[in-house]
């Protein structure tokens, strides 16, 4: 046997959608194609072997036809009980082709998978629901996960997530400040720091709890600036006013991050 049919047959081995009919990607075209592909550049690299996909799964193919003529041959010699037919080079190419016969622990891990993936799927729409958050200095514009019970409305966040999303929000201060200044010298009009928030709280009374959010204040100063385009969340933001109240301050956090993207599409469009 070959050097670079071992390696071949060691690289199958290790890709179980190949050759299991029951592994949970053995009918998935392109999982199995992107394997052959890297079998392929793998005895490139190695052995100089120029194989195209089709030249190796004929190989393989090639392969396993000898292995199951071994096998034949094995088991009339296991009834008449002649151990000197075989071929000490045929029984270590049995051994080494053995897989394509225990494949338990291969379907072990496709039960498991199946299994895994149903209660992942059960939890992520019985339980839980998934708001993710971006940020806009990453460049791989790496999701920031937070999970939200649906049987309170609100869950407390966890102390390096509520870091992350304060972290975004001062990022935000600064984005609507900076774009403000730019537009004409506007900027004194526009609240970005926290004491003209707080200044801005005792003003506002009238908008009963929204006056309490920074955020809402910056979506009101924006719209004041650009009243001639509108705003279609505005409303929408404005009937909160009584449901605010009822919101405890420690839980006001996801409102305001899907405030502070209201924002974000708002300005994008202006």
């Amino acid at each position: 046997m070959k050097n670079f049919e071992y390696t071949m047959v060691k690289l199958v081995e290790a890709n179980p959608c190949l050759y299991d009919r029951k592994h949970y990607d053995h009918f998935n075209r392109f999982i199995k194609l992107r394997a052959w592909k890297s079998i392929c550049s793998e005895l490139k690299r190695t052995h100089g072997v120029e194989y195209s996909i089709s030249q190796a799964i004929g190989k393989f193919k090639s392969l396993r036809d000898r292995f199951v003529r071994i096998r034949r041959k094995k088991v009339e010699v296991e009834k008449t009980a002649n151990f000197s037919v075989l071929k000490p080079n045929d029984e270590a190419f049995f051994r080494l082709m053995n897989f394509l016969n225990d494949n338990v622990t291969h379907r072990l891990a496709n039960t498991e998978h199946r299994k895994q993936k149903h209660n992942s799927s059960c939890t992520s729409s019985e339980e839980t629901v998934d708001m993710t958050v971006y940020s806009d200095n990453s460049q791989e514009m790496s999701p920031q996960k937070i999970f939200i019970k649906e049987e309170d409305g609100f869950d407390m966040i966890s102390q390096s997530e509520m870091d992350r999303v304060e972290s975004i929000i001062s990022e935000e201060d600064e984005y609507i400040g900076g774009d403000q200044s730019e537009d004409g010298g506007e900027a004194s009009n526009v609240i970005t720091t926290t004491e003209n928030v707080e200044g801005a709280e005792t003003e506002s009374k009238d908008n009963s709890g929204l006056g309490n959010c920074a955020c809402y204040q910056k979506i009101m100063n924006c719209h004041t600036l650009s009243s001639e385009k509108s705003f279609p969340g505005l409303s929408f933001i404005e009937s909160l006013s009584l449901q605010m109240k009822k919101v405890p301050e420690n839980k006001q956090l996801d409102l305001q991050i899907e405030m502070l993207q209201v924002v974000r599409k708002y300005q994008s469009e202006a």
